[in-house]
């Protein structure tokens, strides 16, 4: 009886022993899924952020054109406003 009580502690000893080495196997894969995941995340990051960057500069380069076209409006509307202000009256001319 003494030996199959310790083959029973054996048993249950290779047991806890084997479940604490799954336990540990468990945590790893997880811990590397886990760093897949943030690695991932990271370039999707930073392609959103150059993708973002590039948006910006075009963002900008477009607004300065429309800032040239509404100066060069409001130059040909105030040169409009001087040829209606000032109309030549050609009635009292003198040769």
């Amino acid at each position: 009886m003494n030996k199959g009580l310790q083959a029973s502690a054996l048993a249950m000893l290779i047991m806890f022993t084997a479940t604490e080495f799954v336990y540990a196997a468990s945590i790893s894969t997880r811990v590397r899924i886990v760093e897949g995941k943030a690695a991932q995340n990271a370039k999707t990051i930073k392609y959103l952020q150059s993708t973002q960057a590039q948006q910006i500069s075009e963002l900008s380069q477009k607004l300065h054109g429309i800032k040239d076209l509404e100066s060069k409006i409001d130059f040909l509307m105030q040169e409009r406003e001087k040829k209606v202000k000032h109309p030549e009256d050609k009635r009292y001319s003198y040769p």
